[in-house]
Parts: C-alpha cells; structure tokens; sequence
C-alpha cells in the first residue's frame, strides 16, 4: 500500500481485524490521521497483530499513530522510516497483548504535547522494543 491520509475525530486511516486469526497492515508509504482520538493503523487480532509501516504520523487531542492488540504482536517501522504524534494525550505505538510484544527498526518515535507517551506496552510475556531514538516531548 501506499499513502493514505484521513481527517476528522474518531477517524481510522488503516484498519485491520480478526477475531479469531492474524490481522496485518503491511505499508510502504505514509499513513496519517488528524483529528480527535483518531488512529493511523489500527490492528486488533484473535492471533498474531502484525504492522509492517514506513512513517505514520497523527495529529490531534487522545490520538494513537499505532494501536495493535492480539494475542501475540510484532511491530516493525521499516526502510529507516519514524513514527510521530503531536496534540494533547497522544501515543506514538501502544500495543496491548496477553503474549509477547516485539516491536523493531524504529528509527525515531516522536511525540508532543501534553501526556505524551512514545510507546506503551502492556503484555503479558517478553516484550522487545530497540534501545534510542524515542522522544516524548511535554508543552
């Protein structure tokens, strides 16, 4: 996939799910959300929750770049690409998972604004995320 881009509150740009498999979002280009408590990729699965993403990119109060649930999650920010998220409350990659959590190649994971966060991990078991390169930045 390429770009893909969308504007309003509540909104999902890129959204994948299985209750009882894998779901995937698998892109190349930039996925970006503006809006109250919107998502770029949002990924929930009964399985494995895979997101395979160059830069995504959100703006707006309580919004999330990258939400993956599923019983087992992998994450990777391919081809040197960065996560940013900016407006009060945002996340940069928020993964939630009764097994373990891997998420790998950030090359940046920005976020700004208010309550902030760079990446939120609740897992159950390992979690692997690379060391450098996450900044949460308060206004």
């Amino acid at each position: 996939m390429g770009d893909a881009a969308t504007r309003g509150d509540f909104v999902r740009t890129v959204s994948a799910s299985s209750s009882q498999g894998n779901a995937s979002v698998q892109s190349a280009g930039t996925i970006a959300a503006a809006g109250g408590r919107a998502i770029a990729v949002d990924v929930q699965a009964g399985g494995l929750a895979s997101v395979a993403v160059h830069d995504v990119t959100v703006t707006g109060p309580r919004c999330d770049a990258i939400l993956a649930e599923g019983n087992e999650i992998a994450i990777a920010i391919v081809n040197t690409g960065a996560v940013a998220a900016s407006g009060g409350g945002v996340g940069g990659i928020y993964a939630h998972t009764l097994g373990n959590v891997t998420i790998s190649g950030t090359s940046s994971v920005t976020t700004r604004g208010d309550d902030a966060t760079g990446i939120r991990v609740d897992a159950g078991e390992a979690v692997s995320i690379p060391a450098g390169g996450i900044e949460a930045i308060g206004d």
